[in-house]
């Protein structure tokens, strides 16, 4: 199943280290529009920024 993900659910499961539940849940991938990243994550989850590029670099692949 694939998945496109809100600025909340990506924030909840971050802070929560819960992360890796998304990608073994969704496993034909998880998608994450740029506006989301680039503007939603910049403005309201500076702190998780870090580790959600570090999942995409390594998702991506």
């Amino acid at each position: 199943m694939r998945a496109s993900l809100d600025t909340n659910v990506i924030i909840h499961f971050y802070r929560a280290g819960l992360q890796n539940i998304l990608f073994d849940f969704f496993d034909e991938g998880v998608f994450i529009y740029e506006q989301i990243r680039n503007i939603e994550l910049e403005n309201h989850g500076q702190e998780i920024l870090d580790k959600v590029d570090s999942d995409i670099a390594i998702f991506s692949r």
